[in-house]
């Protein structure tokens, strides 16, 4: 098990020996042992493998965000979003595949299926408006061009009544 010296940006393996800092190569970095450092080391069957005369090994340079993850994850609370994820985002998703179409594309080009999935989108939005909203006395609906883009953006509006 080699362990990573945050102070020092390098890793120390089994034998308390120090693998530097080699190169970095896009989101990884590489870190390599020295030849005389593996030549004489008792863990030299279980390091090396094939022809290889040192030791490397590689990280992410989001390392430190993986292991804030990985930790997260073990948390009640993560545990328990996790949970809510299964059951509120992937039963929309279903929803839109199996009630509204979703399963394939009814049109072909980017712009027109993505027209097609924020329709749908919208159509679901107002479903669950609808459903969990409550009592709705009137509903305004906007729709403005942004001008630039081509795309249009859906304002809507709904409006409680005083007395309830």
């Amino acid at each position: 098990m080699f362990f990573y010296d945050k102070t020092n940006d390098s890793y120390i393996c089994p034998e308390g020996k120090i693998l530097s800092r080699s190169y970095a190569k896009g989101k990884n970095i590489s870190y390599r042992s020295k030849k005389k450092d593996c030549k004489g080391c008792s863990f030299k069957e279980k390091c090396l493998t094939g022809k290889a005369k040192t030791r490397s090994v590689t990280r992410s340079k989001d390392e430190a965000i993986f292991n804030w993850a990985a930790d997260h994850l073990e948390t009640e609370r993560a545990k328990y979003a996790l949970l809510r994820r299964k059951i509120c985002p992937e039963s929309a998703f279903a929803d839109a595949k199996n009630n509204h179409g979703m399963g394939r594309a009814r049109h072909k080009g980017r712009w027109k299926v993505e027209i097609q999935v924020l329709l749908t989108a919208a159509v679901i939005n107002i479903k669950k408006l609808v459903k969990y909203g409550g009592k709705i006395r009137t509903a305004g609906v906007a729709v403005l061009n942004s001008g630039k883009t081509k795309c249009w953006t859906v304002k809507i509006s709904f409006y409680r009544s005083s007395c309830c």
